[in-house]
């Protein structure tokens, strides 16, 4: 019974034990789960922030539920670190962004996270500088250094920090050697947004050097880079540095042109904060430029960028600008509220020397709206701060001397200390040299009588390997001597072979042309018989009988007493005749003058200049010389000659004129009328303008027929001769 009961507790207990592990085991793999999906979710909103996608990157790390997360796990530290980076590029809270990094920091030192604390103290060094807090700036460097020295990227941004540190202190070339060291690892690493950064920070020292010409070259380096890999906020802050550059040159068109630039990029991408440096800097130009209402209307949108994203250090030192342009404009109703507004800020924050000019501000605009009293109170204060100015330098002076004389005290102990220890040293050394000048010399016999070995080693296989480099070179010489042979035969064979290729390609072509012009030559003499042959059957055989008809009708008419109808066939009859001999003379001719065409058609209208409409033929003197072919001159003559009867025919004109005119590399001809004229979109096309139009087309060429009731009728024919 006892063991019974022993057996049943026991089963109990391991049945409680399973359970208890079996949720042990699930809770803990659920936490686990939750803390990979944490750390994915921080690492894509690093990946926003890299891709400068900062609303998108804000949204995702509001979503996660930071109690969820260890108090004092490394994911914990790089959550706050995370949040550091947004204050920093997206809402620019640069005193927020360090404080929630040295709260990463912490977490990683405490876990020991090497690479993390080497990134956030590189960051935080970063925007320490930024915030001129150079002494914890160089804690940071200091601290970072050990743990990002295998980075070269990290290690750059760290020397980056270092060398605007030096800037600040006036030493320029040690800054700038840093930033030339960190600049030639970010090019090793291939991060071309770094290389980019770090000329733009050489840019920076120069400016800040007075070496304005070569901080312009830095920063068109760092412009190229940008505008490659489309760095929109970099290639803002790089153009706006160029301006302020360009500023302090006095080139003021150019400081413009670059603040200008800078702030339609930023209106462009949408990027408002980014908008207020490049407005406050063409404010403060168009003041040095005098245009006061420019410069007041470029503050007030600076100030209101401002105040709508909360950028409260902004917006104190624009109502300082627009204060001073009031008070230089004696508008000092409106200078009142904002140099109040700036004195009450200086309570709490700005140096001494800000200070100073924000009461000196408002003394004067108190002067100017007749509060006098308050003036001289303010005016008062300005003058206790500068005495507080002068007594903060000369303390700091003092400290300075008295620091620098502990500092040479210390030196010359250390120094006394250090030549004391030498003193033995050297005695101790000295006895050591004579123990070691006696082996030396035991040493020397000994390498004398092995240098001798040797030498004589050396001299046997100096000679070998000579005989042997000699064999070796004349060999190589008769294989070079029978490769250039080689070469030379070669070549000769391929000049030769070119030679003939081009002799005979020139006997090809020369006879291919030869039998082209001879062809040509053929078929020309032969369409010219042809033609010679037409123009004599027509003139031999219908002229013959277009002549006999022609003198029997004149001789019927002599016997006959129907004269009119007679005459009517007569004269047909020898229009015939006319037509046909131009007609052998149009076939017969190789080739026209224009003048001979103008001839012939002259010789064509004479038969109608007893009656109306009175012929005229005009042809411009430059065209005297154009030489018309047989079908151009045809096609042309016959185009005239049904335009000439059309007008006789219908439109009972007074004047009719031929023009012959030059249009472009084109011949030009017009037939006017001031007859009747006709409504083309009522009167069909007849066959004599559709027989014009074909004629034309096979010119190639254009023809343009306008007529209106009572003002004649054009016809314009253009052809390319």
């Amino acid at each position: 019974m006892v063991i019974y009961l022993v057996s049943t507790l026991s089963i109990k207990t391991m049945i409680k034990r399973l359970v208890l592990a079996f949720l042990i085991l699930f809770c803990s793999n659920n936490t686990f789960a939750q803390k990979v999906a944490i750390e994915s979710q921080l690492d894509e909103v690093s990946k926003l922030i890299t891709a400068r996608k900062y609303q998108e990157a804000n949204a995702l790390l509001t979503g996660i539920d930071s109690n969820k997360i260890s108090k004092n796990s490394v994911t914990k530290g790089r959550y706050y670190q995370q949040k550091a980076r947004l204050y920093y590029y997206h809402t620019y809270e640069d005193a927020k962004a360090v404080g929630y990094y040295y709260k990463a920091i912490q977490l990683f030192e405490l876990n020991k996270s090497n690479e993390d604390i080497g990134m956030a103290y590189s960051n935080v060094a970063g925007i320490l500088t930024d915030l001129k807090d150079y002494k914890r700036a160089e804690q940071a460097i200091e601290k970072g250094t050990p743990f990002v020295k295998d980075n070269k990227v990290r290690y750059a941004n760290l020397l980056v920090n270092h060398a605007r540190i030096k800037a600040a202190k006036g030493d320029y070339s040690q800054s700038a050697e840093s930033n030339y060291a960190a600049i030639k690892l970010y090019e090793d690493a291939g991060d071309k947004a770094r290389v980019s950064f770090g000329y733009f920070q050489l840019g920076v020292i120069m400016e800040q050097a007075k070496q304005f010409d070569k901080a312009i070259d830095f920063y068109n380096q760092a412009l190229t880079i940008r505008r490659s890999i489309a760095d929109t906020t970099g290639t803002i802050n790089v153009l706006n540095n160029l301006g302020i550059v360009y500023k302090n040159q006095k080139n003021y068109d150019k400081a413009l042109d670059n603040y200008q630039a800078a702030l339609e990029l930023a209106k462009k991408y949408q990027r408002p904060i980014l908008q207020i440096n490049p407005l406050i800097n063409l404010a403060n130009i168009y003041k040095r430029k005098e245009n006061y209402v420019k410069a007041i209307a470029t503050n007030n949108e600076a100030l209101a960028i401002a105040k709508d994203n909360k950028r409260d250090n902004d917006v104190p030192i624009i109502e300082n600008n627009l204060c001073e342009i009031y008070l230089i404009t004696s508008d000092y109703n409106k200078a009142l509220p904002l140099a109040r507004s700036i004195v009450e800020y200086g309570k709490t924050k700005g140096t001494l020397e800000e200070k100073i000019s924000f009461h000196n501000n408002l003394a004067e605009a108190l002067y100017g709206t007749g509060q006098k009293e308050e003036g001289f109170k303010n005016l008062q204060v300005a003058f206790d701060l500068r005495d507080s100015l002068y007594r903060k330098q000369g303390a700091e002076a003092i400290a300075d001397m008295a620091t620098k004389y502990e500092t040479e005290k210390k030196e010359a102990r250390i120094r006394l200390l250090a030549s004391e220890g030498r003193l033995q040293r050297l005695a101790l050394n000295n006895q050591k040299l004579e123990l070691d000048k006696k082996e030396l010399e035991i040493d020397n016999r000994d390498l004398q009588i092995n240098t001798q070995h040797s030498r004589i080693k050396l001299q046997r296989s100096q000679l070998t390997q000579q005989q042997l480099v000699t064999k070796q070179q004349q060999q190589q010489i008769a294989l070079l001597d029978k490769e250039r042979s080689i070469r030379q035969l070669q070549i000769q064979q391929k000049n030769i072979y070119l030679a003939a290729s081009a002799i005979a390609l020139i006997l090809i072509m020369f006879a291919a042309f030869r039998y082209y012009s001879w062809r040509k030559m053929q078929e020309s003499m032969a369409l010219q018989r042809e033609k010679l042959r037409i123009s004599q059957e027509l003139h031999d055989n219908i002229g013959s009988q277009l002549t006999f008809i022609n003198n029997f009708v004149q001789s019927f008419e002599a016997e006959n007493g129907q004269a009119l109808k007679i005459k009517e066939a007569r004269d047909v009859t020898a229009n015939t005749i006319r037509e046909l001999r131009r007609t052998v003379w149009l076939i017969n001719q190789p080739e026209f003058a224009l003048d001979e065409f103008v001839i012939k058609l002259r010789d064509y209208v004479r038969p109608f200049e007893t009656g109306k409409p009175l012929i005229s033929i005009i042809a411009a003197d430059e065209l005297a010389d154009h030489i018309l072919n047989p079908t151009t001159a045809t096609h042309l003559f016959r185009i005239i000659q049904e335009a000439v009867n059309n007008a006789l025919k219908y439109a009972e004109a007074s004047q009719l004129d031929i023009i012959f005119s030059k249009k472009g590399n084109a011949l030009k001809v017009e037939i006017n009328d001031d007859g009747k004229g006709f409504d083309r979109n009522t009167s069909p096309a007849g066959y004599g303008l559709k027989n014009i139009h074909s004629r034309v087309d096979v010119l190639k060429g254009h023809f343009n027929i306008t007529s209106q009731h009572n003002h004649g009728t054009r016809v314009e024919v253009v052809v390319p001769v």
